[in-house]
């Protein structure tokens, strides 16, 4: 029996500290959110002194890789950037292993230019393109749109129509960006040969050409995934879905690259202050990446220096920017 008793008085203090005993149950420790951090992924910075320390064209491991000014950015759903190399008149990819390859060329002639860049789930690379007339002669300059698929084959955009009148002649083209249901927004500035006002234009994927009822050109845009539009010129506008437009004020110097994550937060390049903010509302844009009117280069903790942040894409919480001849990352983005 007294062995009986004493099963029996374990067993109850076993059933009260299961049952709570005034206590809960420990949880198990939060996890630390990850530390955001600064980081050069290809390419060089740029040093302020020597360019050709910086510059150039060679392919390879990501951090000796070279470009020759890095005009835009976008980055797939795999984690592959592509990278418009003005300098060079080509576009380059990095893979997420990081190395720099070569995607496209297009010539040598400093008559060409290459701007803005695109991307589509199917693996098509969208890149804006002019050709201005070498001095002395009678061409006319014109802007083009070219599509280079994934086995680096560039065509040219199919331009069919322009059901609003506007015309399917462009002038100087360069943003882009692809709107959720396909259609291609790009910025298009004059040429004076063509007296065409800025503007922003549509292009449906059956190829014809309007005008979209939003502002008078843009240095940068995006979409989110609601299909909101983000532009950046002298300073930084949202055209929401239904239509709305959102002056999205802040004291900007210099707004340039611009992206927008699927959580609603949105992201400016100042390349003039070379400082990044984060718009929380509108008028509310405080500094994540970079000092305020300090040129520099500082890395991995934020805030960093930067030297003339510019265009913009973001993959999860990594938000890529270029900067000089470099493409950069802020990894886990506040």
């Amino acid at each position: 029996m007294k062995t009986r008793s004493s099963l029996l008085a374990a067993l109850s203090i076993v059933a009260a500290s299961c049952s709570g005993g005034g206590g809960d149950a420990a949880s198990p420790p939060s996890q630390p959110a990850p530390t955001p951090a600064l980081v050069l992924v290809a390419g060089a910075p740029p040093n302020g002194t020597d360019s050709s320390l910086t510059q150039g064209y060679v392919d390879g491991p990501a951090l000796a890789a070279r470009f020759r000014g890095v005009q835009d950015l976008a980055v797939d759903a795999a984690g592959t950037i592509y990278v418009v190399d003005s300098g060079n008149r080509k576009v380059r990819k990095i893979s997420p292993a990081g190395d720099v390859s070569t995607l496209a060329s297009f010539g040598d002639s400093p008559s060409t230019s290459l701007d803005g860049i695109a991307l589509d789930p199917a693996g098509n690379v969208f890149v804006t393109r002019d050709e201005y007339c070498p001095p002395l002669t009678n061409c006319v300059p014109q802007g083009h749109i070219d599509r280079i698929d994934p086995a680096g084959n560039v065509t040219p955009v199919n331009i069919a129509s322009s059901s609003d009148g506007t015309g399917i002649e462009f002038g100087e083209v360069n943003a882009i960006a692809r709107a959720p249901n396909g259609d291609l927004y790009f910025s298009e500035h004059t040429f004076l040969h063509l007296k065409i006002p800025s503007r922003i234009r549509k292009l449906t994927p059956s190829g014809d050409a309007t005008r979209a009822p939003i502002g008078d050109g843009a240095s940068a845009m995006t979409f989110d995934a609601s299909g909101n539009l983000y532009l950046t010129g002298v300073s930084v506008y949202e055209m929401r879905a239904g239509g709305d437009m959102v002056f999205l004020s802040a004291p900007f110097a210099l707004p340039l690259g611009v992206a927008a994550d699927d959580m609603g937060n949105v992201y400016v390049s100042d390349v003039r202050d070379h400082i990044i903010r984060k718009i929380i509302a509108p008028g509310n844009a405080p500094v994540i990446a970079g000092v305020q009117g300090v040129a520099g280069y500082l890395v991995p903790t934020l805030p960093g220096l930067l030297n003339g942040p510019g265009r913009m894409a973001i993959h999860g919480r990594d938000l890529y920017f270029a900067m000089g001849s470099a493409v950069m990352v802020i990894r886990n983005v506040p």
